[in-house]
């Protein structure tokens, strides 16, 4: 389809020029390309092509970080956005004719091109980044919270593939801009030895066939460059997705498999952890105006199980976020949870879809070996095909499934659990029971569900919220 409508348009294109019959207004196709056989022949064609396409790439490259390091550091601070704001703003609405000739008179005209696109690229890149940091899911920013998931970790894991779409589209739009301004600026500049002087040149003698076989380079070279960041972000994207899927180790043949584990755990770290209950005092928890918890008390003793019961908008999802420390009460106090590693199953599933299963685990488990991930998502209902595929492919009950590997495979010492058989088909619950009973044994466990039975299946104390 696209090379029939080219095709139509060079027709076109050969058609008008051969009714104007004048080549200095009009150069037709066939002119053109004899140009360009003559043109790339010549030593001096590559290195005019090269210095332009230097000088352009350069200036968009910096463009791209600059515009990248500007939005992450707006992004949490308003007072670094407000003074980046009027730059900015400048950039978009100065004409880039203003700057060329800014730039003439400060620094002349060897790296004018450059300039000129990394002025022009880096408010996209900006405005494109910083949207994308915006749109970073808040449920996922609070996943990583709870998991204590390290920075770095999480910006390799959530942060950078949420915005790397984004990075991309600005690329895209960033690259023919970055083009267009860059040869724009040779042609007022006329720096020695680059495609804009050339143009100059045509203008000068009239040489209309030179003039488009120079613009079909600029063309070429601009969708060249697209295609190679556009690709070098689509690595850089596919290398995000799967660098926390960690390496199969192979299995000895006669090896059976496994039961599920957690990292060890050191005598000091045992040692070191908290083992007081969590008591919940006198807490009260509103949206506005609306009170969701009003003076809740409850006590959860260590290891013990709290099963939160209630009608839908009775706050108790609310409470586990208080436990998790997702949300401040208005009044009250909580004790027990400070410095306790979390686990939770949220009322959403709060996966990475752009992570596989095993990529979800070891995103928030880096001790996890990959095969020890495999083994403990098989356990929980997962076929071995589906580990790898990202699971915004997945069916809602297997990513539920990946969602409670996830909470059981941290090692944690309070596990909120949030509605954690949602989506799961009723074969399968008893065995996901059974799973969460035994390798929840000694740990500290909010449970949220609204069936009876399944909360009937684990001991514990009741709270009843209205």
């Amino acid at each position: 389809m696209v090379l029939a409508a080219a095709v139509f348009w060079l027709v076109i294109w050969q058609i008008v020029a051969m009714l104007v019959g004048q080549e200095i207004i009009i150069a037709s196709p066939l002119r053109v390309v004899q140009v360009l056989a003559k043109l790339v022949v010549t030593a001096s064609f590559w290195t005019v092509a090269a210095t332009t396409a230097w000088h352009i790439v350069v200036g968009f490259l910096i463009a791209v970080a600059a515009g990248t390091i500007l939005a992450w550091m707006a992004s949490p601070n308003r007072w670094v956005a407000a003074l980046i704001g009027p730059p900015l703003r400048a950039m978009r609405s100065v004409p880039v004719v203003s700057f060329i000739i800014l730039l003439l008179i400060w620094g002349g005209s060897a790296w004018l091109s450059g300039a000129v696109a990394a002025l022009m690229v880096t408010p996209v890149v900006f405005d494109n980044v910083a949207q994308g940091l915006a749109r970073v899911p808040v449920e996922l920013r609070e996943m990583t919270r709870v998991f204590a998931v390290p920075r770095l970790r999480a910006w390799r894991g959530v942060t950078a593939p949420a915005v790397m779409p984004y990075l991309i589209a600005a690329c895209q739009t960033g690259v023919g801009l970055a083009w267009k301004a860059g040869v724009s600026a040779e042609v007022i500049g006329l720096p020695t030895g680059t495609i804009g002087e050339r143009l100059n040149t045509a203008k000068l003698y009239l040489a209309t066939g030179d003039l488009f076989a120079w613009t079909v380079v600029i063309v070429v070279l601009g969708l060249l460059t697209e295609r190679l960041v556009v690709w070098a972000l689509g690595r850089a994207e596919h290398a995000f997705e799967h660098s926390f899927q960690g390496t199969a180790q192979p299995r000895h043949p006669a090896r059976s498999v496994p039961p599920p584990r957690h990292p060890a755990r050191s005598e000091a770290e045992s040692q070191d952890l908290p083992s007081s209950p969590i008591n919940v005092h006198n807490v009260t928890v509103a949206y506005g105006s609306h009170v969701v918890l009003d003076r809740v008390s409850c006590d959860v003793p260590d290891g013990g199980v709290l099963r939160v019961a209630g009608p839908n908008g009775a706050g108790k999802s609310t409470l586990l976020k208080i436990v998790l420390g997702l949300v401040k009460p208005i009044s009250g106090e909580i004790s027990g949870v400070t410095g306790r590693r979390a686990a939770a199953v949220f009322q959403e599933n709060r996966l990475c879809p752009w992570l596989g299963a095993i990529g979800n685990l070891r995103l928030v488990v880096p001790a996890l070996t990959r095969d020890d991930a495999e083994t403990q998502l098989v356990s929980l209902g997962l076929a071995p095909g589906d580990l790898t595929r990202p699971v915004r492919q997945l069916s809602g009950g297997q990513q539920r499934r990946v969602a409670i590997a996830r909470a059981l495979a941290a090692p944690a010492d309070v596990v909120c659990l949030d509605e954690p058989f949602t989506g799961i088909d009723a074969a399968g619950i008893d065995d996901v029971i059974a799973q969460l009973k035994a390798r929840l044994q000694g740990k500290t466990v909010l449970l949220v569900t609204h069936d009876d039975a399944q909360a009937a299946a684990f001991e514990g104390q009741i709270l009843r919220l209205r």
